[in-house]
């Protein structure tokens, strides 16, 4: 029948939910799936600095799937750290001419960056991944910002890290500066960090390359970094800073640069409680779209109490601290939290981490 009779609502749930029970049965399964593969198998290796062993397996796994492009790309990446530049740029080589995306153009690039070879060819791949993902950041509107909007700042970090390396490695410190301080604001990775002070140590910014190299230093990061731990005290002395005692697992540093670091601070912001509301406290979600000076922040109420709507007004007033490099304009777009209190004067803005997908596919589920 087309209709069920009011009388027989209750048996009609109860054979619904049945039929659904039987249809619907899951198992519930817990791991890492990717684990056993050769592909993340090769890239622990690599990562372990068993160049050797990578190879060998990896080579293994292309002979299996030869259009794997991330296999083809892990092996081309470990023949240039054993190195074996000629298997390295061929199998490069064979990437970049067939139509790559900006991740392979980008990790291409940071390849030959960290080899300190081809820079020229380097160059041209992080520019036209830069300038790609730059493009299509301006083309999203806040309105309908989809995640994958949002994690593409995620990319463009990685990406104009990639490039100011590049343009440090070919001695070019006053653009490599622009890139990295624009990567860091953004997303403050310890290898960014890096990055940034040995370019400020070649500028002669000792103060800016120390705050640094302190802050990183300061926090237990280190665990699985000690590359980068190394480098960052060896420009301390460099530079003749004392670098800070070893970091301890005890409680939070009280470096007062720590905020150069902690993505939790470099993503929190404070701006004038305007809004009068009942109730002890207030909270709701918002996105906000960011450019270069002149262009003012855009501010777009999500979800949430909706006494926070008025609160757009204060956030598109506050100066997010992010910088942009000039050659390629780009739109930085990112959502997060604002909470206000009764009891203060001020309200506090929260972005999601850069990198966090959750939080981002969960924009879609309740917007208002």
């Amino acid at each position: 029948v087309r209709e069920v009779p009011g009388a027989q609502r209750a048996e009609y749930s109860a054979f619904v939910k049945q039929m659904e029970d039987d249809i619907q049965q899951w198992i519930i399964l817990f791991g890492d799936f990717e684990q056993g593969s050769a592909l993340h198998k090769g890239q622990a290796l690599l990562n372990q600095g068993k160049f050797s062993d990578a190879v060998a397996l990896l080579q293994k796994a292309q002979g299996e799937d030869t259009n794997d492009k991330q296999i083809a790309l892990a092996l081309g990446t470990a023949y240039s750290r054993l190195p074996d530049e000629t298997k390295a740029n061929a199998a490069f080589d064979k990437l970049i001419a067939d139509k790559p995306d900006v991740a392979t153009l980008n990790a291409v690039a940071y390849e030959y960056a960290t080899a300190n070879r081809r820079l020229g060819d380097a160059l041209d791949y992080a520019s036209r991944a830069v300038e790609q993902t730059s493009k299509e950041s301006l083309e999203v509107s806040l309105k309908s910002a989809a995640p994958d909007d949002f994690l593409r700042m995620k990319t463009l970090a990685e990406e104009w890290d990639t490039l100011g390396w590049i343009k440090f490695r070919t001695g070019n410190y006053a653009e490599a500066e622009k890139y990295l301080e624009s990567s860091y604001s953004l997303w403050p990775r310890p290898l960014v960090g890096q990055h940034l002070a040995n370019t400020y140590e070649k500028l002669g910014k000792k103060r800016e390359a120390s705050n640094i190299c302190r802050a990183l230093l300061s926090v237990p990061l280190f665990q699985q970094e000690p590359q980068i731990q190394d480098e960052l005290v060896a420009i301390q002395r460099r530079i003749g800073a004392l670098p800070p005692e070893p970091p301890s697992t005890k409680g939070k540093s009280s470096n007062s640069d720590q905020f150069l670091l902690a993505e939790d601070s470099a993503r929190t912001f404070k701006m004038p409680r305007k809004v009068d509301f009942t109730g002890k406290s207030k909270i709701a979600r918002f996105k906000v779209a960011i450019q270069a000076e002149p262009v003012s922040p855009v501010v777009e109420y999500i979800s949430g109490d909706r006494e926070m709507r008025d609160e757009a007004a204060e956030l598109a007033k506050v100066n997010f601290r992010q910088p942009f490099p000039k050659e390629y304009p780009a739109k930085i777009i990112r959502a997060g939290w604002v909470s206000c209190s009764k009891f203060t004067n001020d309200c506090t803005l929260i972005f999601f981490p850069t990198a966090d997908k959750p939080s981002y596919d969960s924009l879609t589920k309740d917007v208002e």
